[in-house]
């Protein structure tokens, strides 16, 4: 997360935002303009506005997997955010933290999909090596998805 923090420089002007601590706040249309735009230290407001939020919301997604893969996971999602920042609109149905935090729950979410081949491959070497039938392996497999799916629905309600 700190090289998140200093994605950018203070400038000047400096932008003001609200604390990343009150709950609905989001940032004025003229910093998300400037943000949109490469503004550094407008950048720097929004990633110091929603970085606690992303990375809480990634840390629930992704326990178990190590602070590396969340740290990854929380900057990849200001990577996407500020590729497709040009394509938010301010107004329209969604909220700029609800499609920041949709960008991280996708993120999350990817990270889990790229782990669970080597899940399930490690249950079918297990399998193998006990000389279990197919069946057997199909359904601890159908009992790992479950798990995944409840698991990831955990998680969305939660957040």
């Amino acid at each position: 997360m700190e090289q998140i923090a200093v994605l950018a420089e203070k400038q000047d002007d400096m932008l003001v935002a609200p604390s990343p601590q009150t709950d609905g706040a989001e940032i004025d249309d003229r910093t998300l303009r400037l943000a949109a735009a490469g503004d550094r230290a407008a950048s720097r407001v929004l990633v110091e506005m929603y970085q606690v939020r992303v990375f809480a919301l990634v840390s629930r997604m992704l326990a178990g997997r190590g602070r590396a893969t969340i740290e990854d996971a929380a900057q990849d999602t200001f990577l996407q955010v500020f590729l497709r920042l040009g394509s938010f609109a301010p107004g329209g149905a969604a909220r700029l933290s609800t499609w920041i935090l949709t960008i991280a729950a996708r993120r999350a979410i990817d990270e889990l999909r790229k782990q669970r081949p080597a899940l399930l491959a490690d249950v079918e070497r297990t399998s193998d090596a006990r000389g279990d039938d197919r069946a057997v392996r199909r359904e601890l497999i159908a009992a790992i998805e479950g798990a995944l799916r409840e698991r990831l629905a955990e998680v969305h309600d939660a957040g």
